[in-house]
């Protein structure tokens, strides 16, 4: 992969509040990345993705993923989809301390559950997937509760049950204060894996037609006597 510089995580822990979407979110902390070092290993009879691979988007990435002290797996990811927020939606953001320019993505992915653990349950914000913005920050998704759902990004956990051979496709929210560049898997220190940052602009809502008034009724003509 060609070097971009050195990259760091977004510093901080940022509070990410959007009055519809209903957002809330951490960055992390502070991290220099360091060129890719992996080599291609085979896990539990599958074949781990390399370091430096740049995937197209839909293609898939294997890696081992502990999204908490008590759990290891094997899943393949892919991300699907880049879509931007729309004015409305980053006019929305309320962001602790304020970002001179936000800007917002859906990021839709795919995930293969490839190992024997059983996943189900995970926050797919667990994920080491960052947007990279080409500007030396690496931008990790929007932490959000379970709880929350909304209709532009509505899955970012995987289901209650989650064993092997299982696919769910999820949505990650990311806020960071320039354009996406690409998107960075980091399953180890040292290790990069991309996806370029095609984005999908969405259609304009259509204006709703008004509906054609009806013309008014003409009076029925009233009887004479003769």
């Amino acid at each position: 992969m060609t070097s971009r510089g050195n990259r760091r995580f977004l510093a901080g822990s940022v509070a990410l509040l959007a009055l519809s979407l209903g957002l809330t979110g951490c960055g992390g902390e502070k991290k220099e990345k360091t060129e890719p070092t992996a080599k291609p290993t085979v896990t539990a009879g599958v074949t781990l993705t390399p370091s430096g691979e740049e995937l197209e988007l839909g293609e898939a990435a294997n890696l081992t993923w502990a999204p908490d002290q008590n759990t290891k797996g094997i899943v393949g990811v892919s991300v699907e989809k880049i879509t931007a927020g729309t004015a409305k939606d980053v006019a929305r953001i309320r962001i602790t301390p304020p970002p001179k320019d936000p800007h917002l993505y859906y990021v839709t992915i795919q995930i293969t559950n490839l190992g024997a653990t059983d996943l189900g349950g995970m926050p797919a914000a667990r994920l080491p997937l960052h947007l990279d913005t080409g500007d030396g920050l690496l931008n990790p998704p929007a932490d959000l509760r379970p709880d929350m759902r909304f209709d532009k990004c509505p899955r970012g956990v995987l289901p209650k049950k989650f064993a092997k051979g299982a696919e769910a496709t999820v949505c990650l929210v990311y806020v960071p204060s320039s354009p996406v560049d690409q998107m960075v898997l980091q399953p180890a220190v040292g290790d990069f894996i991309t996806w370029p940052g095609e984005v999908t602009t969405p259609s304009p809502s259509p204006t709703p037609k008004k509906p054609a008034k009806k013309p008014a009724a003409k009076p029925s003509p009233t009887a004479t006597k003769g």
